[in-house]
């Protein structure tokens, strides 16, 4: 009961009117707090569950057209959500990236590898930083997510990133990080891509091709091929993309709006 209810009851004046009233607030006042409630539980679950947030990978060899293709679906999709970020090979939550690390790599295979110890550490540091990106606060506006490479990309080129570990143990742990939606595999003929870049042997571009093109084994990967225009490789990735954001907005609506 409430104050003035309480105090009624006590003189023996309690009208109806007054005991309908206060039950009456009190009932606005719980279904107030239970909205409440839902949509601080509804505001966590979408942060958490990042529903709003389409990642895309985008990988292959040097000098397939990656950067240029990213850089013009980029301009494409403007419009199309909130946000757009750009992520390279990894988030940098637990250890920043060095500016250094951002600029053109002339000599991807020049410096030697590591040792077990270290590369084993690196891979670990990868795959914590893949989760904590997944986990973090993201912002609350439909965003898109580029990553220019992605762990995969230690799987096939282990020597650019001087790791020292079998391919099946850097295998695995690409299967146990977030996967992005959509993993865009750029791909052109090896003597197209050699004419571009020159930073390693012909054989050693065709083998990371074959890896590459392995990579597709559902929906969720495509390649692209940069021998054409490109203006047909930008449209083919950019409707890629739409549809991901498509099928994920569905799923979103599905789940929350019942």
């Amino acid at each position: 009961l409430t104050a003035p209810v309480a105090n009624a009851l006590l003189q023996g004046n309690l009208q109806p009117k007054m005991l309908v009233q206060s039950f009456a607030n009190r009932v606005g006042w719980n279904v107030m707090m239970w909205h409440r409630f839902q949509y601080s539980l509804g505001e966590c679950r979408l942060r958490l569950s990042r529903d709003h947030i389409v990642r895309v990978a985008f990988l292959g060899p040097d000098g397939a057209g990656k950067s240029t293709l990213i850089e013009h679906a980029v301009q494409q999709l403007a419009r199309c959500t909130k946000q757009i970020t750009l992520t390279r090979v990894r988030p940098s939550w637990l250890l920043k990236i060095r500016d250094s690390a951002h600029g053109v790599v002339t000599d991807p295979h020049g410096k030697p590898p590591r040792s077990v110890f270290s590369s084993l550490a690196k891979l670990c540091l990868f795959v914590a930083e893949y989760w904590v990106d997944r986990f973090r606060p993201g912002p609350r506006v439909p965003t898109l997510q580029c990553y220019d490479r992605y762990l995969d990309d230690l799987a096939v080129d282990p020597r650019r990133y001087r790791l020292k570990l079998p391919r099946w143990l850097v295998r695995g742990a690409c299967r146990i990080i977030p996967r992005p939606q959509l993993t865009c595999i750029v791909v052109a003929d090896p003597e197209t891509i050699h004419a571009r870049k020159q930073e390693v042997p012909l054989q050693e571009t065709a083998r990371q091709l074959t890896a590459y093109q392995a990579m597709v084994k559902s929906k969720a990967q495509i390649l692209i091929d940069t021998n054409g225009s490109l203006e047909d490789a930008v449209a083919r990735t950019t409707h890629a993309i739409l549809v991901a954001m498509k099928r994920r907005a569905a799923r979103q609506v599905k789940r929350y709006v019942r």
